[in-house]
Order: structure tokens, then sequence, then C-alpha cells
């Protein structure tokens, strides 16, 4: 099954390294493979789970992989937490401040009197981005 895909893909990467194809052509093509994969995967993982479930293991290789069945992280909320949310309010006052005092070269003190140090701007390199209609 995988590999017409794999050859395919193959197929673009050697026109591009060999001269014969546009790369930015083949970017997009493959950023739509890529695309159109993902929503595959996402679409199937369910009957995915319960074909790996009915090999009742938790490590185990089919299908020439090996297959991790596992929990996912548990995750917490906040919300409701007074403490938490005005601690979190704070934090972003202070970055906005400290990246003020960045920007301005200025001294910048909190309403306690404390001095709030610049922050440190990293400069983020060149990118670009495709999307499809």
């Amino acid at each position: 099954m995988t590999t017409q895909i794999e050859n395919e893909i193959i197929k673009i990467i050697n026109g591009v390294e060999q001269g014969n194809a546009n790369a930015g052509q083949a970017y997009i093509a493959l950023k739509k493979l890529s695309e159109l994969i993902d929503d595959s995967m996402k679409q199937i993982k369910p009957e995915a789970h319960i074909a790996f479930s009915r090999f009742n293991e938790k490590n185990f290789y089919a299908f020439g992989a090996k297959i991790q069945m596992k929990n996912e992280a548990s995750r917490w909320k906040y919300k409701g937490c007074t403490l938490v949310e005005e601690t979190e309010k704070k934090l972003k006052l202070y970055q906005e401040l400290s990246q003020k005092a960045a920007e301005t070269n200025d001294e910048i003190y909190d309403s306690s009197g404390i001095r709030i140090e610049p922050a440190v701007k990293i400069p983020g390199g060149e990118t670009f981005s495709i999307s499809f209609k």
C-alpha cells in the first residue's frame, strides 16, 4: 500500500535534486500530500485504535511497525482558580512591561518600586507559509 505513495514522493524529491523539477512546485505538491495524509490519519485513527486494541498487548509489532498502546497525558484546567488566573494576568503585565523596557531603553518600575528588567528579543528567521483554498 505505501510503496506507491513512497515511490511518488521519491520521484518528486529526485526531480528536484536532479534539477528536473521546480523546488517550489514540488514543495507545494508535497504539502498538499502531507495535509491529505494528516486528514486521512485523523479520520481513521479511532478505527485504527480499535484494531490495535484487539492485539491485547501494550507493545507489539504488526504491519512492519512497532506499536505502543499508551495513555495520553492528563491535563489541568485552571479556570475558576482565582489565584492562578490573577497570577497569569500579573505575568502578562510584567512581560509587557519587560518588552517595553527593552524597546524604549527606559528604566521601568512597577507599582511596588521594583525595577522591571528588559526582555531580550530573539529575532525570527524568514520562512513561508502555504495554504489551499
